[in-house]
């Protein structure tokens, strides 16, 4: 259910955004609502604990860090 008075607010604001700047807040939110839905808690994943050897861990955590860690400052 929807907080009538942060509608209210988010409406005002946006009203005063550039189109560029409401389409971001637009496919920020829509970014939120999608990661929600995918999401699990963590009592759920802990029957994975311990699941991956030592070798495969650090080639997994070398992907990740090659690949996810990288920041763009221009993207907003």
């Amino acid at each position: 259910m929807i907080n009538l008075e942060i509608k209210k607010k988010l409406i005002e604001d946006l009203k005063n955004l550039p189109f560029d700047s409401q389409k971001k807040v637009q496919e920020f939110a829509h970014a939120l609502l999608i990661t929600q839905s995918r999401g699990k808690s963590g009592k759920e994943m802990v029957r994975f604990s311990g699941k991956l050897n030592h070798e495969d861990a650090g080639e997994l955590k070398k992907i990740i860090e090659n690949g996810c860690e990288k920041v763009d400052i221009n993207e907003w």
